[in-house]
């Protein structure tokens, strides 16, 4: 591995896949200013045909906000499992254990940072209020992607406005995040994990044809007990959830 400049890149080759491992790191200390007025990224980082898992065991201070540009994932994070697909944005306490990595032995690219301020465990509480969700498919995706390839070519430069434009668009990253629960359903934690794929499932793939059938055969589970369950979760079936999800999409495309 080599260090210059605070950046650390690492090569390694992967023989069983025969692809190149990248991974671009840059670890700073923020300044006063920052650590007083700010939100200030602390490590920012790009990897590219990473494989492995990123185990956090809570003694990590701050927030995680990462950004899946390529391939498919899973999370652990307060006892649950989340599918992660491309362009999806997890925003996650590190006090908290939790364990990410990529499903295929190819690994995946993504890009994220931690981060702290005085604002940020008020953004972390609103979103947590609001969806006990971590993942969220945000519909604005280039904008989101532009945005944290902007705070890591920042946070790399280190210049004299880098820390106020960091601050500006972590900023924006979480209104985006804030902003979805408005047309996101609320998940509970106490909701059985099935319940949980399917929201999601849902959410995600609901311009796809879904019936009642494949989703009992996606997630290897008896169609009348998830059907139960669904209706007792979200109070309303799988089939009236998937059309108010389309409605509400299409009224979100219409406002623009």
């Amino acid at each position: 591995m080599n260090s210059k400049g605070g950046i650390l890149l690492e090569n390694t080759k992967l023989p069983q896949t025969h692809t190149e491992k990248e991974i671009i790191k840059t670890v700073s200390a923020p300044s006063v200013f920052a650590k007083e007025t700010l939100l200030y990224a602390e490590e920012t980082c790009y990897i590219k045909n990473g494989t492995d898992p990123n185990p956090v065991d809570g003694k990590q201070k701050g927030y995680l906000l990462l950004y899946i540009l390529a391939e498919n994932g899973k999370l652990e994070y307060q006892g649950q499992h989340y599918f992660l697909k491309a362009h999806d944005v997890i925003f996650l306490d590190c006090t908290k254990k939790h364990r990410y990595s990529p499903v295929s032995d190819t690994g995946w690219e993504v890009i994220f940072f931690y981060f702290s301020g005085a604002a940020a465990p008020g953004y972390y509480k609103y979103v947590a209020d609001h969806t006990n969700c971590p993942v969220f498919s945000i519909d604005n995706k280039k904008t989101v992607q532009s945005l944290f390839w902007q705070i890591h070519s920042l946070h790399n430069k280190q210049a004299d406005y880098s820390e106020l434009l960091i601050s500006m668009n972590i900023t924006r990253i979480l209104t985006e995040i804030c902003m979805f629960h408005l047309s996101e359903p609320v998940q509970s934690a106490q909701y059985p994990d099935v319940v949980n794929y399917v929201f999601y499932h849902l959410n995600t793939f609901y311009m796809d044809k879904i019936t009642l059938d494949m989703l009992a055969e996606k997630f290897f589970v008896n169609k009348h007990y998830l059907m139960r369950e669904f209706k007792r979760c979200a109070g309303k079936s799988i089939m009236e959830y998937l059309t108010e999800v389309r409605l509400s999409k299409a009224k979100n495309l219409l406002r623009y």
